[in-house]
C-alpha cells in the first residue's frame, strides 16, 4: 500500500521545518502499519478510511437508537399490559364484591322471609 502522505515529493515539505527525509520515512511508516486501509474494505485513501469509519460510527448510533426506541416500546407494551392485568383484576374483585353482597341480601331476604312465614304458621296454630 502506498500511503496519500508519500505522494506528495518531498520538495513541498519546507526542510527547515521538518527533520528532512527521515520525516516523510516515518510518516510511511507509520501510515503503512496503522493504516485504516485495511480496516475498511475499498479504502485506498486516508480520507476514505475516515469517511468509513465515520458510516461504521454513524450506523452503529442508528442501530443503538432503534434498539432503545425498540426497547422503550417493550417497556410502553408491558406497562399497558400490566394496567391491563391490574383493571381487570379489580373488576373481577368488584364483580365478586357485588356477587357476595347480593348472596348476603338474598340470604338475609330469605330468613326474613322464614321468619315471616314461621311467625304466620305459628299465629294460626295459636288462634286455631
Amino acid at each position: 500500500m502506498v500511503s496519500s502522505i508519500t505522494s506528495i515529493p518531498s520538495s513541498n515539505f519546507d526542510q527547515s521545518k521538518s527533520s528532512g527525509p527521515s520525516t516523510v520515512i516515518f510518516f510511511d511508516f507509520f501510515f503503512e502499519v496503522f493504516s485504516l486501509d485495511s480496516i475498511f474494505f475499498g479504502a485506498t485513501t486516508f480520507s476514505t478510511a475516515v469517511f468509513f469509519f465515520a458510516a461504521v460510527v454513524f450506523l452503529a448510533a442508528v442501530v443503538f437508537l432503534a434498539a432503545v426506541v425498540f426497547l422503550a416500546a417493550v417497556v410502553f407494551l408491558a406497562a399497558v399490559v400490566f394496567l391491563a392485568a391490574v383493571v381487570f383484576l379489580a373488576a373481577v374483585v368488584f364483580l365478586a364484591a357485588v356477587v357476595f353482597l347480593a348472596a348476603v341480601v338474598f340470604h338475609v331476604f330469605l330468613a326474613a322471609v322464614s321468619v315471616f312465614l314461621a311467625a304466620v304458621v305459628f299465629l294460626q296454630l295459636w288462634f286455631s
